[in-house]
């Protein structure tokens, strides 16, 4: 029988919110992941990949899952890495390839159950680590052996709940990339909106009634990425703007107005690339209403329809479960731009005034907290001996900036942070490569087609010979 986890988490309405809970110790053990052929495509049209519930499997792997993001192939030894997606979802990288799943679940009346030892059907994809791919494949996965006896999570629905400590939320303290200490290099107030008089962030976006924090977050960082990498000579985030509604409607690595994750938008962003608003049929205005709508796109229509890619999209340091060392995050931000990061959407986050030069206090977390909406980390400060970061939200139409206590994680500020890289060069796709399953067919075509030939070729020689020889009458004496 499975074990069970009864928590209860806090819900609020503007927050990116997994259905699924599932956490770190839950999944350790060892997986089997059924792995379709490489032969998953968008139909014109579309950027969108449907997965069926259902595959057939041209390959299977054995992975182990080791504590700290550590994997091992259980056939050949090979290391990877692995990390959680929030609570919903789990990503592995081997030998040049990533495997990603959302967590199956099942709701009834009164509760919501997570399944942490197996994937959802229909949710799980493999693909090359390489921008702008071929194409990708379907997963299932499987958990064989797990370490803890606790496989699934109950939680109450309609209903909102304080936070429980419970040893499947709270992770010890610890840096995941770095150490702990001081660095000359980093500056004591800085401000991608102020650099030398300069602003190298995008306008605002409020995200109306849609649940979309994590993409408004991913596409600002992005666009501030291409302005600090072209010294605002790129019209990206000055005259032109990435379209949050293709994201949302086009990803189907997460749930579009119902929430998600920056890392699997960043993906999204790696594997498709990002459109402009003006290359994009509709604008985010229509999704004020919180509807999904149709994704629509046009291929290969020139100049016009230009992609922007990015990479990494990946926790700060590649794995998540920490408090991350602010000073790795502030050298992250420093050196490369903006990012999106994770907060908790407690009472106390909204009892703060909105915008302005306020300092929150909020709720100090000791340990690792699961975030439920994100906010664009701009830079830092210094205010009264108090350390703090500089942050957007997207729920603030005016664009002002936030100031969250640094180096407490308040809010679970720095328990979240989401790194990308944009991808200078747009990438070509090399011409396809036949599949071996596709060789394999395309040679039993040609086979049966000689071995046709030559069947008649028989059929015709012999037909030739009987026809050309003589016929012998019998001598009458």
């Amino acid at each position: 029988m499975l074990g069970l986890l009864f928590i209860a988490v806090p819900v609020s309405a503007a927050a990116a919110v997994a259905v699924t809970r599932c956490y770190e110790p839950q999944v350790l053990g060892t997986w089997r992941l059924r792995v379709s052929g490489y032969d998953f495509r968008p139909e014109a049209g579309t950027d969108r990949i449907v997965c069926p519930p259902s595959i057939e499997a041209s390959q299977s792997l054995l992975i182990r899952l080791e504590q700290g993001g550590i994997l091992i192939d259980e056939a050949t030894g090979a290391s990877g890495t692995w990390s959680m997606g929030g609570t919903q979802a789990l990503e592995a990288h081997l030998l040049g390839y990533t495997y990603m799943f959302n967590f199956a679940y099942e709701e009834n009346a009164t509760h919501t159950i997570s399944h942490c030892w197996r994937s959802e059907p229909g949710r799980g994809w493999a693909s090359s680590e390489r921008v702008l791919p071929e194409a990708i494949a379907c997963i299932s996965a499987e958990l064989l052996e797990a370490e803890s006896p606790n496989l699934e999570t109950i939680l109450p629905k309609n209903e909102s709940f304080l936070h429980t400590e419970s040893d499947f939320r709270a992770q010890p303290v610890v840096t995941s990339v770095g150490s702990v200490g001081s660095d000359d290099a980093i500056k004591t107030n800085f401000s991608w909106a102020d650099v030398d008089g300069t602003s190298f962030l995008p306008p605002t976006q409020s995200q109306g009634a849609c649940n979309s924090s994590f993409a408004i977050s991913a596409l600002r960082a992005m666009m501030s990425r291409v302005m600090i990498q072209t010294n605002r000579t790129s019209p990206i985030g000055v005259t032109q703007f990435f379209s949050l509604q293709h994201v949302l409607d086009c990803n189907f690595y997460s749930q579009g107005c119902e929430g998600g994750l920056p890392e699997h938008v960043i993906r999204f962003a790696r594997e498709h690339g990002v459109l402009v608003e003006e290359d994009y049929y509709i604008s985010y205005v229509s999704s004020d209403d919180g509807e999904a709508h149709a994704c629509q796109v046009k291929k290969g229509s020139g100049p016009n329809n230009q992609r922007y890619f990015f990479t990494a999209g990946q926790p700060l340091g590649g794995h998540s479960g920490a408090v991350f060392d602010p000073i790795e995050i502030q050298r992250e931000v420093q050196n490369h731009g903006p990012i999106p990061i994770g907060v908790d959407l407690t009472d106390g986050y909204d009892n703060d005034t909105l915008g302005g030069d306020h300092l929150f206090t909020g709720e100090k977390y000791s340990t690792y907290n699961e975030a439920n909406h994100y906010v664009l980390l701009v830079g830092w400060g210094t205010e009264n001996g108090t350390d703090y970061w500089v942050v957007q939200d997207p729920r603030d139409s005016q664009g002002n900036f936030r100031k969250v206590p640094r180096g407490q994680n308040r809010y679970g500020i720095e328990s979240a942070p989401t790194v990308l890289y944009w991808v200078k060069e747009s990438p070509k796709n090399p011409p396809r490569r036949l599949t071996v399953r596709k060789v394999y067919v395309l040679l039993l075509f040609i086979g049966s087609i000689i071995l046709a030939a030559l069947a008649l070729a028989l059929i015709i020689a012999i037909l030739v010979v009987r026809f050309r020889r003589p016929k012998f009458r019998p001598i009458v004496a």
